[in-house]
């Protein structure tokens, strides 16, 4: 039985380590005003340009993006 539990916690902390070794592709996103939102994306959508949400936008009750201008 004392083997089987060291087997698992060896087990367990090289699945930890392991998978604290990866850097997250997301770290560069920490210093954004929006973590979810590039600087452009946030510009796009101040801008009403829709950023391809209008089918959802408008499945949910809400305005699709107003037409762009030309």
């Amino acid at each position: 039985m004392l083997i089987r539990i060291a087997v698992i916690l060896a087990g367990s902390l090289a699945v930890a380590s392991a998978s604290q070794a990866q850097p997250s592709p997301y770290a560069d996103r920490t210093s954004l005003a929006i973590k979810a939102l590039t600087p452009e994306q946030i510009a796009g959508y101040r801008a009403a340009e829709g950023m391809g949400q209008a089918l959802a936008a408008e499945l949910n009750g809400y305005p699709g993006p107003r037409p762009r201008s030309r």
